[in-house]
């Protein structure tokens, strides 16, 4: 499209837009889950915090108080690492559709740009950015990125490093030392001319910008996992971390040298034991800090790390980091989104977490006012005015629950731990009732999917094509055959003998005999299926990944693909053959009146993704999101006219880093496709041995994604390699339980 082409659409755009008001009302709900990752303080009072949904806080009176510099995913998703040179110029390691990217800014994080021009001084095309460090000297500043990534069988690794003396604006391809393939888990500098490196077996050492190296033995073994490295000054620094990454027990190790890396002397006698080390930070060679991932505590030590003290937070939160200027003013963010702040080295603490907003990710109408939601993954949430106010009531289940509604106060979840719950107060208590296993196996097939018809009759899937029903209101459950091993993510109760499920590579299944005895019918499509609905016995919609639409006028006789009005929808609600809504990424709502021959976009006045929509009639409806979204209308949304765009396909293959990463037990692992492909995307492990099969099958074009559940592997560090046609690509994952 040219410049003439680009100014008619946009002022076609504003002008359409401009006559028409928002049919859609955002209600202000109670509290986005932030979790944050990454502290960075310049000094004792100017710091900066960065997490999730591209959140960054800024500081500027030593943790008192925080304002919000980014709060959504519109430019960039999940910050790693944020580090400043000055209060102006600053860099952070930030994911872009799964992706790490490098990102500047010249005016103290308020804006941000994203640099890729580093990656013009190499070829290799399988480096991301994993490391971040900046070095200071007087005046002078060097700025160093470490890129990393995989490919081959068994997963080989592949380096880049950059630097810069300008504050980023122009890079320079530095010189690594002879690794081989061992992985390089820290690099630093002590100072603006040497360079240290750490690899599994040994230190690297150079002086001279990498042109010679010389190297020391660490001799801690080959399973030893660094996960902090900083130096306090040119010939101080130290790295912390578990001995034995495949030990959830493993004791820690604390590396010290004192001859600007030459040399180091590691104690493995540390009273800081266990593998979820995630930060361990020195403010001077007798005193620091460090957290655990899994423990709601903060450490400190003042004799080098030899003993810790433990401080206990009392909001139960463990936090993912923690850093100080001054050794005074100390600042920990965790997962949680909580910021605490101590102003006398870690003396005392105070809890300045601000009020958490909830990712919202169902919702259905249960009446009028009366209106459910699930929130954060865990939580049920109950409005009895229409979604101006909300009660919560924590859910026993794991992550990912999906959630059914009976004729009355009866509900019951279904989650990815393999267990059904049920209440009959509307969440206020809940019971068990039923926790599946496979047979003759120790693994648990994950529920997806649960539909409810009225308080006795409804149908839960799951993992591997598992299916399982009840006919007296969950007093009984019982195990049917769904004749396919693929996963079946959604299920539909149409009446009191038929149903439908629908899964991966397009697999659609039904019963009509009270879920004795399930059929596949014919799919147009092998992309995962999602979501599956009735408004009647003979009109379905089903809602798959990219865009995808399925229809069926005849009770799943003969499905087709139906008009997609944008490459990313989350959910769907139809409350008669003809007239529905889809809700997607970026604000998406799009209605229809013809049965999805056409699609009008409605204007929602949002930026956010939107997870869950329902209507009671043509007139009532609500959709949420992310970040505290709750949207109602009273008019059926009203429409703008303005259609989007047809579907703009990925121009290349690629494969994306898991996330999260580190992680425990699940991970999604995301890959695009620019044509239709056979696809396999295996797991290995260090020694190139399968571990796991998530993907064999031919798929579409567009971007797909798959869930890896390690719940029964050991930690350490994982490869997973997709093959596309000829595209080949390995990256690397870290389970650490």
């Amino acid at each position: 499209m040219n410049y003439k082409q680009q100014l008619f659409v946009l002022l076609f755009l504003c002008s359409t837009l401009a006559t028409v008001q928002a049919q859609w009302v955002n209600q202000p709900s109670d509290t986005l889950l932030r979790a944050y990752e990454t502290v960075f303080m310049l000094d004792g009072q100017t710091g900066w915090i960065g997490g999730n949904y591209g959140s960054i806080l800024k500081t500027t009176d030593g943790g008192g108080s925080w304002f919000v510099q980014r709060s959504t995913s519109s430019q960039f998703d999940d910050v790693i690492k944020i580090i400043f040179a000055d209060k102006s110029r600053g860099f952070c390691l930030a994911a872009i559709n799964l992706n790490p990217a490098l990102f500047t800014t010249s005016n103290g994080g308020t804006t941000w740009l994203v640099d890729s021009s580093l990656f013009n001084l190499t070829s290799d095309s399988l480096v991301s950015p994993t490391q971040l460090f900046v070095t200071k000297s007087g005046d002078s500043v060097l700025v160093s990125v470490f890129c990393s990534g995989y490919s081959g069988t068994p997963p080989a690794p592949h380096t880049a490093l950059f630097f810069s003396t300008d504050l980023g604006n122009t890079w320079t391809l530095g010189k690594l030392p002879p690794v081989g393939n061992q992985n390089i888990w820290g690099d630093a500098y002590p100072s603006l001319s040497t360079e240290v490196m750490l690899t599994q077996n040994s230190a690297f050492r150079s002086i001279d910008h990498g042109n010679t190296w010389q190297s020391d033995s660490l001799g801690f073994g080959p399973n030893g996992l660094i996960m902090s490295f900083r130096f306090l000054n040119p010939d101080t620094g130290y790295f912390a971390g578990p001995v034995d990454a495949n030990s959830f027990n493993s004791a820690s190790m604390i590396g010290w040298t004192y001859n600007g890396g030459a040399t180091w002397t590691i104690d493995t006698t540390t009273s800081l034991e266990g593998l979820m080390i995630g930060t361990v930070f020195f403010t001077s060679v007798n005193n620091g800090f460090a957290v655990k991932w899994n423990v709601p505590s903060i450490f400190s030590t003042s004799d080098g790390g030899r003993t810790w003290k433990e401080s206990q937070l009392s909001n139960g939160i463990p936090p993912m980091d923690v850093c100080s200027a001054d050794g005074q003013t100390v600042i920990a963010a965790g997962a949680g989104g909580e910021i605490l702040v101590s102003k006398d080295s870690g003396a005392m603490w105070i809890d300045l977490t601000p009020p958490q907003k909830i990712n919202f990710s169902n919702v259905k109408y249960l009446s009028r006012d009366l209106v459910a939601a699930i929130g954060n993954g865990y939580e049920l949430f109950i409005s009895s005015d229409s979604c101006k106010t909300w009660t919560k009531h924590d859910m026993p289940s794991g992550l990912n629950v999906a959630i059914a509604f009976g004729d009355t106060l009866n509900c019951w979840i279904a989650d990815d731990s393999s267990s059904i719950y049920h209440s009959n107060d509307l969440g206020t208590t809940w019971t068990v009732q039923k926790e599946f296993k496979y047979p003759m196996t120790t693994l648990d097939p994950p529920l997806y999917g649960i539909s409810f018809l009225d308080d006795s009759t409804g149908c839960a899937v799951g993992g591997k094509g598992f299916i399982t029903a009840t006919t007296n209101g969950g007093g009984t459950w019982t195990a049917r055959t769904s004749n396919t091993s693929k996963s079946l993510y959604g299920v539909f109760v149409a009446s009191a003998t038929k149903a439908w499920a629908v899964g991966g590579a397009g697999t659609i299944i039904t019963t009509t005999n009270t879920f004795n005895s399930w059929t596949p019918q014919s799919s147009p499509t092998s992309v995962t299926l999602r979501t599956v609905s009735f408004s009647d016995t003979l009109n379905g919609y089903i809602l798959g990944d990219s865009g995808t639409v399925l229809k069926t006028t005849n009770g799943g006789m003969t499905w087709n693909l139906a008009q997609s009005p944008a490459s990313t929808l989350n959910a769907m609600k139809f409350i008669s053959a003809n007239v529905g809504w889809v809700v997607g990424d970026s604000g998406k709502i799009f209605s229809t009146t013809s049965g999805g021959a056409k699609w009008e976009r409605q204007t929602s006045g949002i930026t956010v993704n939107l997870l869950g929509v329902d209507f009671l009639d043509e007139r009532y409806g609500v959709t949420i999101g992310s970040g505290s979204i709750v949207l109602t209308t009273n008019n059926g949304g009203g429409t703008t006219g303005v259609r989007e765009n047809p579907v703009v396909l990925p121009t290349t293959f690629s494969l994306f880093q898991n996330y999260p990463n580190p992680f425990n037990p699940t991970t999604v692992i995301g890959y695009q496709l620019p044509a239709n492909a056979l696809v396999t995307l295996k797991v290995y492990d260090e020694l190139g041995r399968l571990v796991r099969t998530l993907v064999e099958d031919r798929q579409t074009a567009g971007t797909h994604s798959v869930t890896f559940n390690a719940s029964n592997l050991s930690s350490g560090v994982y490869f997973y390699r997709l093959i596309a046609g000829s595209f080949v690509d390995t990256k690397k994952l870290m389970l650490l339980k």
